[in-house]
């Protein structure tokens, strides 16, 4: 954590050098450790020595879930201690889960980073929190122990927010009104929903010293309920289960996790410095289990220039959403899940949204109607968006729905694309 403290504070130049020497060490121990690697060099005929700057990193191929799938075994560092791996696997929301292994080293440097990250929203170690999550783990023996006092030393009480049906949450307000935690941390999708049914119930006293949102899109109107019902700042942080990548800091800036993390941002197979690119992580702490130059699934863009807070930490636009989360029109132009939700901002007869797009010319909007709900608005919302965002060769059916279902996690996706897993 000191480390982390002190370094965040060097010139980017002097992070920049830091970072080359974490990815330097982690190429030579790639090709000497990790069976699938060896064999990608020897396939490209590349060696070690020939990466001496970061754009040579490109010489690389990208590394998908598939890949390691596929892999898994051959992934497996052989010089590392067995006893030091934890298996985990992704939530599987492009698709199939993947599973990997994270050695706990590398998991201390993650909760280090967030644990700044969580400083930079003004909330020091210890202070009483609160995380809503998909699912309380479940651990028996000494496990179980420790599980509970890591929780008791750090203050931070874990609330299951699978299910949000109106008891449930009226449950979950009673609990926050009795503890009075410090901070709210969340998937931002179930917090927004949670701030929604607040506003509806004019339960207006949980009032938080900041809300940590985290593992789906912050929407800009999600954004809005949210500071607004809680009466304070939302700071977003950008992590999968493979990664920590970014937090924002009091200005509201993503800061990359520089020494632990390199990314990149790709498109069409090359790295852009402007506009959307693939966001493609190399790990730099994980050498039981290497994942170098991953494809995480989002898109991303990077931001230049410097930030008031004086970070020398490279920074992001941060995340237009998973690629999933984007519309492609017939002329193959991406529509991203913040522009897609902005046109139903303004609709009073709906309490619950969801696009689905199975062919370039054919959506589906599924709605929830409320009782203000009429089909007139639902009629000049198609033909608006066809007229100024898509086209008239673009199907558009419409579904009144009583419920739309989030995923297990808890998350509820506004977009979900089903064409391709990459722009």
């Amino acid at each position: 954590m000191k480390e982390l403290e002190r370094s965040q504070w060097l010139r980017q130049d002097q992070i920049e050098e830091l970072q080359w020497k974490n990815l330097e060490l982690l190429v030579e121990h790639a090709y000497l450790n990790v069976p699938f690697y060896r064999e990608q060099f020897q396939k490209l005929g590349l060696h070690p020595k020939d990466f001496n700057h970061f754009e040579d990193m490109a010489k690389f191929p990208i590394l998908r879930k598939g890949d390691v799938r596929d892999n898994f075994r051959k992934m497996i560092a052989t010089n590392t201690n067995t006893k030091n791996l934890i298996l985990q696997s992704t939530g599987g929301s492009t698709g199939e889960p993947m599973r990997f292994y994270n050695t706990r080293s590398k998991v201390d440097w993650n909760r280090a980073a967030l644990t700044r990250g969580f400083r930079w929203a003004s909330i020091e170690i210890g202070e009483k929190g609160v995380q809503f999550v998909g699912s309380v783990l479940e651990a028996k023996g000494a496990r179980k122990l420790a599980f509970k006092m890591k929780n008791l030393l750090i203050r931070r009480r874990y609330i299951p927010a699978r299910n949000l049906s109106s008891e449930r949450m009226r449950q979950m307000a009673s609990m926050l009104k009795r503890l009075r935690p410090t901070y709210i941390w969340s998937y931002t999708s179930v917090l927004h929903r949670f701030a929604e049914f607040l506003k509806e119930e004019e339960i207006n006293d949980i009032c938080p010293k900041a809300i940590i949102t985290s593992s789906d899109m912050l929407y800009p109107h999600y954004r809005e309920l949210i500071e607004k019902q809680f009466k304070c700042e939302a700071f977003d942080n950008y992590s999968s289960k493979e990664f920590a990548v970014s937090s924002e800091c009091e200005h509201h800036n993503y800061h990359i996790y520089a020494e632990n993390v390199f990314v990149e941002f790709v498109r069409n197979g090359s790295g852009v410095k402007k506009g959307m690119g693939n966001v493609i992580v190399t790990d730099l702490r994980n050498f039981g289990f290497p994942l170098i130059r991953y494809q995480v699934g989002d898109v991303g863009s990077v931001k230049f220039g410097t930030c008031p807070c004086g970070r020398g930490l490279p920074m992001m636009e941060g995340v237009e959403g998973r690629i999933s989360d984007f519309i492609i029109t017939p002329a193959g132009e991406f529509i991203s899940g913040t522009n897609v939700t902005a046109w139903f901002r303004d609709l009073i007869g709906i309490s619950v949204f969801q696009v689905e797009q199975l062919e370039r010319d054919y959506l589906v909007f599924n709605f929830v109607p409320n009782d203000k709900f009429t089909q007139e608005e639902i009629d000049l919302l198609v033909e608006r968006v066809k007229r100024k965002y898509l086209d008239d060769e673009v199907e558009i059916e419409t579904r009144l729905l009583k419920e739309i279902k989030p995923s297990l996690s808890g998350k509820r996706r506004p977009v979900i694309q089903r064409l391709c897993s990459e722009v």
